[in-house]
């Protein structure tokens, strides 16, 4: 099939593992399928290019490497080292043994042994590249120093690219991070085979990305990566497989405007499921939503995180300086947690829109982290979130000190590094709303009244 979508819910890990830190990353289940995918194609396959927001998976590096040496050439691209948290070290659990290692670990600590196992194997393979792209995005002064590194890395892409000896291929895409110490959360491993468009404008991606990018055997950790210069190029990947990137003009703006007219355009029904649903204005995606679709066509949106003016209605409880938000569902009188965001605004109008609308829905699940929509016939899958941060493009941001940051400055682009593909298939789009409404349905979903 040209077109092929795989789901991986945490409920199928049993309650006993929901909260396991797996040797095989936060989806073990997806790794595999990805595996599947490449030996069912091993043949034919000549390159495959990998560009991954973390990358400290110990199995998946192993398993490039190893295709690596069998001839394959291997392109991988990730953040520094700086972007991993250092902090609350923990135990692994194999997916497959069942067995708890003795050791525990950060996901810094497992980054850099995937680092070192990474430049090691490249200088003793020639068919293995392991690149560092250090772009970092901000656009206000008032940021605070992140919780992974000083700023936020754009680099939150999960791609991938096969490239097959007859000039075919396929392109991917996983909204799992596949990193070892993330928790399992419902996602999604789509494949696009044969379809020239997507094919010519992920090998595009790919060259530019890695032109931007440095060989991390050459890498400099200590380096002033808040002054990054990056050359612009125009963008011309709004196809049926879309990149937004800061070497591109205004790609996220581009990309968000094509999803718009979807939007406008749509007569049945929109689903919406992601990490985070915020709007700001009118102008953005979700601002569209609420604002401009046709009279009639219904709304439905899910996601993990979740605010509302006050948020009187939900048990609370102050746990380290901080309040957490549960709801009890009526039906078996547990309790579930609500996740909420720092910045709470776009998230308040999000849910405003929704509860003055009657042709909205609601649903808010903690596991939800796979990205995608479903206007009518079409699928847009996504590595991005639907908020206004990942569709805004800033050419030029200057802030010469921060607020919060001491003895820091910042010089560059404001933009994301994210894909979405376009599909236009029955298949894919009943899939899409399966998922979507199974989740709904599961006891730890709050639904909005």
């Amino acid at each position: 099939m040209p077109n092929e979508i795989f789901f991986d819910n945490i409920y199928d890990y049993g309650n006993d593992n929901r909260f396991a830190f797996y040797a095989q990353g936060a989806n073990p289940r997806i790794l595999e399928r990805l595996k599947a995918y490449v030996e069912a194609r091993r043949n034919q396959l000549t390159r495959i290019r990998v560009c991954s927001y973390l990358y400290n998976n110990g199995a998946l590096c192993d398993y490039l490497i190893s295709l690596a040496h069998n001839g394959i050439v291997v392109d991988v691209v990730s953040i520094p080292l700086e972007g991993y948290d250092d902090r609350q070290a923990r135990r692994l659990l194999d997916y497959y043994t069942r067995i708890t290692g003795a050791q525990s670990f950060t996901k810094y600590g497992l980054a850099r042994a995937v680092y070192d196992r990474m430049v090691g194997a490249s200088r003793n393979c020639g068919n293995l590249h392991f690149y560092i792209f250090p772009h970092m995005y901000v656009r206000s002064a008032r940021m605070r120093s992140f919780s992974r590194g000083t700023l936020p890395y754009s680099l939150h892409i999960k791609s991938m690219l096969f490239e097959y000896s007859n000039g075919s291929g396929a392109v991917a895409l996983t909204s799992s991070n596949l990193s070892c110490r993330d928790l399992t959360k419902n996602e999604l491993f789509f494949t696009m085979e044969g379809n020239t468009d997507a094919l010519d404008s992920a090998r595009a991606f790919y060259d530019d990305l890695i032109e931007c990018s440095i060989p991390a055997s050459d890498f400099d950790e200590a380096g002033d990566w808040m002054h990054y210069d990056i050359d612009i190029k125009d963008n011309t990947n709004v196809g049926v497989n879309a990149y937004i990137a800061p070497f591109y003009r205004n790609s996220p703006i581009d990309t968000r405007e094509k999803i718009k007219d979807l939007i406008r355009n749509a007569t049945e029904e929109i689903y919406i499921s992601a990490e985070h649903l915020a709007t700001e204005s009118a102008d953005d995606i979700l601002g569209c939503v609420f604002n401009d679709r046709r009279q009639g066509v219904n709304v439905n949106c899910l996601s993990q995180v979740f605010y509302c003016d006050g948020m009187r209605d939900f048990i609370q409880e102050r746990r380290g300086g901080f309040t957490n938000y549960y709801f009890q569902n009526p039906n078996n009188h547990q309790r579930y947690e609500i996740r909420t965001p720092s910045n709470v605004t776009a998230f308040s109008n999000m849910t405003r829109n929704i509860d003055n609308d009657d042709n909205a829905s609601y649903c808010v699940n903690a596991d939800v982290h796979a990205k995608y929509m479903v206007i009518d016939d079409v699928a847009v899958i996504s590595t991005c979130n639907f908020t206004p941060t990942s569709f805004t493009y800033i050419p030029e941001v200057d802030i010469p000190q921060f607020d919060f940051i001491p003895n820091a400055s910042y010089h560059g682009i404001y933009s994301e590094v994210g894909q979405m593909i376009f599909v236009r298939d029955e298949e894919i789009c009943a899939a899409l709303k399966n998922n979507f409404n199974s989740i709904c349905a599961q006891p730890n979903t709050y639904r909005r009244p």
